[in-house]
């Protein structure tokens, strides 16, 4: 009850927001799937009713609270599906951590799509969000003297932002935003469940291995993607960036499973191992830097595909949630 407390407060309270499904994490990592749905549950109807409660303050009627509702059931569920799947009696087809991540995001995405699709169709956002933009713009345009900034910014509209924002989330953005909140959900979760004394029983991201033939994928994805671009085949150009970004986000995770790999190795001093991880984040930090750190770590993880960076390969399976 307090972790779906927990949830619910943070999805409410703006700034912390990116942090409402740890608690729901928690709940997987540190006791059992059964708890993990109940905490679901709890917190969902919890959502739905203030959900609910405040849309009548304010008069905007059911069509607020509805878009509300839908979030949050669907992207906790799936949040708790990828971590405490579903296997009692069998009843339920028994699939991968792996794969768990990858379809809860692509079903998250599609959320992504709807909810855009829905707020730019909605006069009251579009007004709101253009008053917003007129502010941004006279304040730009006003304080700087470059002639080509000022002719960007009043560039500027609400159907612009539109276009941009679909053009981006069908080409990856929201695939790669699904996978990067369940994801940080996920490891946080595990974190600060092992901090409470709760040994982790899954796979840990330093035994992340991607299957060798992924390489392939990648390899064949990249001219692809740039032939469906040049052909102007939309819907193949949208596939075939999504399975890049899928490529990039599985090899991004075996480079920092690699960085993991030595920086938890007995042999590094505790305080070193400090240092480097919170010199790590530090370094993510500066929106330059983190380009091409993430370069590299993307290239990690590709290396090892003819390189052994890793002492051992004993467990080559991707990660894993608890299973029942």
């Amino acid at each position: 009850m307090i972790a779906a407390g927990l949830s619910v407060f943070f999805i409410r309270s703006g700034f912390l927001f990116v942090f409402f499904l740890v608690p729901l994490s928690l709940l997987a990592f540190r006791y059992n799937a059964e708890t993990a749905w109940c905490g679901f549950i709890l917190a969902a109807a919890a959502n739905s009713i203030f959900a609910l409660i405040v849309s009548f303050g304010a008069n905007s009627g059911f069509g607020g609270p509805l878009t509300d509702i839908l979030f949050y059931v669907l992207i906790a569920g799936i949040f708790t599906w990828i971590n405490s799947p579903l296997q009692s009696g069998g009843k339920f087809p028994k699939i991968p951590g792996l794969y768990r991540m990858i379809l809860g995001s692509l079903a998250a995405t599609a959320l992504f799509i709807f909810i855009i699709n829905r707020a730019f169709a909605d006069p009251v956002f579009l007004e709101v969000l253009n008053s917003r933009i007129n502010v941004l713009k006279s304040f730009y345009i006003s304080e700087s003297p470059d002639v080509v900034q000022n002719a960007l910014v009043s560039s500027i509209t609400p159907e612009a932002l539109a276009g941009t924002a679909r053009f981006i989330v069908l080409r990856g953005g929201g695939f790669l935003l699904a996978v990067l909140m369940f994801f940080g959900s996920r490891q946080t979760g595990i974190v600060v469940s092992t901090l409470l004394g709760k040994k982790f029983n899954g796979k840990l991201l330093r035994l992340f291995h991607v299957p060798p033939s992924y390489i392939w994928v990648l390899s064949f994805t990249l001219p692809l993607t740039v032939l469906a671009r040049i052909a102007k085949f939309e819907t193949g150009e949208i596939i075939l960036w999504n399975i890049l970004t899928l490529c990039v986000i599985l090899y991004l995770a075996q480079g920092l499973g690699i960085l993991q790999f030595y920086a938890t190795r007995p042999a590094l001093p505790p305080v070193l191992r400090i240092v480097l991880t919170v010199g790590f984040f530090i370094l993510l930090s500066n929106p330059i830097i983190s380009v091409f750190l993430l370069g590299f770590v993307i290239l990690l993880g590709i290396a090892e595909n003819w390189a052994p960076l890793r002492a051992s390969k004993t467990d080559s399976g991707p990660p894993s949630t608890p299973e029942e």
